[in-house]
């Protein structure tokens, strides 16, 4: 049996295994990444939530767990959502089923135009220190939104307040009639 702390840290994994693809990452990379912030979540090693989504679902190995992977983000979600009841106990079932019932995930053709759209953003790596990490962390589950969602919402903000001043000084730096040359263009546009 699965203890509850296994099961949530399973269902984290799927959930940013899901928000991962749908960013554009390959099934594979996804899940690597997603256990990989679990572990650093629950302070635990990446074996030991690697090991929660395979040996303690009594899968042989982490290929098969792939396939269920794989099989759930192509919309259907029936038999990992049976692997975990049949290893969970029965008091921890209401955490499945509404699991499942709110991440609906299908490869629609809404869902391939969508990673259309987020085949535009690029991944970049960040090193900040550990104690505004904790604090970012504290506050997107405070606003139950994910980390990543959170910094992009920063970031968008920061560059939104500071691009145009940017813009604005390097065209006041021009020459006079270089100046007014690209300001007529930009009001053309």
């Amino acid at each position: 049996m699965l203890s509850e702390k296994t099961l949530d840290q399973i269902l984290g994994v799927l959930e940013l295994t899901s928000k991962y693809c749908k960013a554009g990452l390959p099934t594979a990379k996804a899940y690597q990444k997603s256990v990989k912030d679990i572990a650093h979540k629950y302070s635990v090693r990446y074996q030991t939530i690697a090991d929660g989504c395979r040996r303690r679902l009594n899968l042989d190995n982490v290929n098969e767990f792939m396939e269920l992977l794989t099989e759930w983000l192509s919309g259907n979600p029936a038999p990992l959502k049976d692997l975990l009841v049949k290893n969970i106990d029965q008091m921890d079932e209401y955490k499945v089923e509404n699991f499942f019932d709110h991440k609906l995930v299908t490869t629609s053709t809404k869902t391939e135009s969508e990673r259309k759209v987020e085949d535009s953003f690029e991944v970049i790596t960040v090193k900040a220190p550990r104690n505004i990490v904790s604090q970012l962390r504290a506050l997107a589950e405070s606003e139950d939104k994910s980390l990543q969602d959170l910094i992009n919402i920063i970031v968008k903000q920061y560059v939104d307040q500071h691009y145009v001043e940017y813009v604005r000084k390097l065209i006041n730096s021009l020459p006079p009639g270089r100046k007014e040359t690209i300001l007529k263009e930009l009001s053309n546009s």
